[in-house]
């Protein structure tokens, strides 16, 4: 993927230097952490067949969510729905969860085996392994998730568009903080929104256990990201961390626009809406609202307060 002709030859971020016979200088008590994410990566991570198997039914006549986190709720517009039409919508929104996790996860394993591989020799033995455990835990999420589309015959949303990703084709020639960076900040965002809204007994019980088992593996790569980027900001020289702190100041919000609320929702019902749901003033309402207001709140906090710690968001 190459930069489009509305994007710069060039990036601000190209200009941090990388060490690279010490890519991530790492504390004693930090190698301890990613030493111990590799031991339990090694002895815990899932196969396709542990959730997903050949057998496996899925009853879509049972909530994929929990109903007061559906994009439209607590809305007029919910109100406008009848009891048919809701479900179809949350599973279509569900679907979109799932969507987002495979083109998230299918970008992630090239990026950090090139790290591997243009960086070996600046990579802790520890960082090197869960580099490669994190990129092969990725592919079988991406096979999982595709597995579950197929099953559910709910469709692949298509990929976020360039206010979600136009930072992708510079990542792989970039310091290799950036890549783990913005993966982390759209895995934690993703894998909050997963899991707080599908963990409740009313829940698809393939569903509810695909995501919990999903994020079993997604702490240990949020506690990785969540490492190596405070590692980084320790150690990096305050004109580098300038330059990522603009980069990535809205990057978060815009992230969790997306995750509230998505406007290809018409395209992925069988029924037409009673509302234009691909008007962007529609989507600041939905996002906006009260309920979504009070959820993000709760569901989010805990990644804004941490950015706000490193001073890549002030909000």
């Amino acid at each position: 993927m190459q930069p489009s002709a509305n994007q710069p030859a060039t990036n601000p971020l190209m200009q941090l230097n990388v060490n690279r016979e010490v890519v991530f200088d790492l504390s004693s008590s930090e190698s301890r952490v990613i030493k111990q994410l590799v031991n339990v990566s090694n002895d815990e991570s899932m196969t396709l067949t542990s959730i997903i198997d050949h057998d496996t039914i899925i009853d879509k006549s049972l909530l994929p969510k929990r109903a007061d986190c559906a994009w439209l709720y607590g809305t007029k517009y919910w109100d406008m729905l009848d009891e048919r039409q809701k479900m179809e919508v949350m599973w279509a929104e569900v679907g979109r969860d799932a969507s987002m996790f495979i083109w998230l996860e299918q970008l992630l394993p090239p990026f950090y085996v090139g790290y591997v591989n243009n960086y070996r020799e600046g990579f802790a033995k520890e960082i090197y392994e869960y580099f490669m455990i994190f990129a092969k835990e990725e592919i079988v999420h991406t096979l999982m998730f595709r597995k579950w589309l197929d099953l559910t015959h709910e469709q692949l949303w298509p990929a976020p568009s360039a206010r979600y990703s136009g930072l992708l084709p510079y990542i792989p020639h970039l310091h290799p903080v950036i890549g783990v960076l913005w993966t982390l900040t759209v895995e934690w965002a993703a894998e909050t929104n997963a899991i707080f809204q599908t963990q409740k007994p009313e829940v698809e019980p393939v569903t509810k256990k695909m995501f919990h088992e999903h994020h079993k593996e997604e702490v240990r790569h949020i506690t990785f990201g969540r490492k190596m980027v405070s590692n980084w900001f320790e150690n990096a020289p305050e004109k580098d961390k300038a330059i990522v702190r603009g980069a990535f100041a809205n990057m978060l919000d815009a992230i969790i626009d997306l995750m509230t609320y998505n406007t290809d929702l018409q395209k992925r019902v069988s029924f037409q809406l009673p509302f234009d749901a691909s008007d962007e003033a529609f989507a600041a309402e939905i996002r906006n609202s009260e309920n979504n207001q009070r959820i993000n709140s709760q569901r989010f906090a805990e990644q804004k307060e941490w950015y706000k710690q490193l001073g890549i968001c002030h909000a």
